[in-house]
């Protein structure tokens, strides 16, 4: 099983579909859409090549879609690394090139803490 690294865009993004979610659907509606985040971590961590590659956009990934969410990720040396996870409804591509640079950063960092 893969190591699983989440970068704190992951934390924030995690939190923010929380809090909207206790707001819309309740706490224990918000609970278990968490847990199914967790649960796709879990998938990703075990066969890392679960989700589509995307390497013709402007960062390449990884994308697992969850519920209405898709968790994007790539795979590195040491595991793996959750980059971000946006609604379905989002402009991904857009999204990501505005992030690139950031996520570049987050997966250097993550490599330069374990090396």
């Amino acid at each position: 099983m893969a190591q699983i690294h989440v970068t704190r865009r992951t934390f924030r993004d995690m939190e923010a579909i929380h809090g909207y979610s206790v707001a819309q659907w309740g706490a224990q509606q918000a609970d278990a859409y968490i847990q199914g985040l967790y649960d796709a971590f879990d998938r990703i961590a075990s066969d890392p090549r679960c989700g589509s590659p995307h390497q013709e956009r402007s960062y390449p990934f990884l994308m697992l879609p969850v519920a209405r969410h898709f968790v994007i990720y790539e795979i590195v040396r040491t595991g793996i690394v959750i980059l971000t996870i946006q609604h379905g409804r989002r402009n991904i591509e857009g999204l990501l090139r505005r992030l690139a640079g950031e996520m570049a950063a987050d997966i250097a960092s993550i490599r330069g803490n374990l090396e």
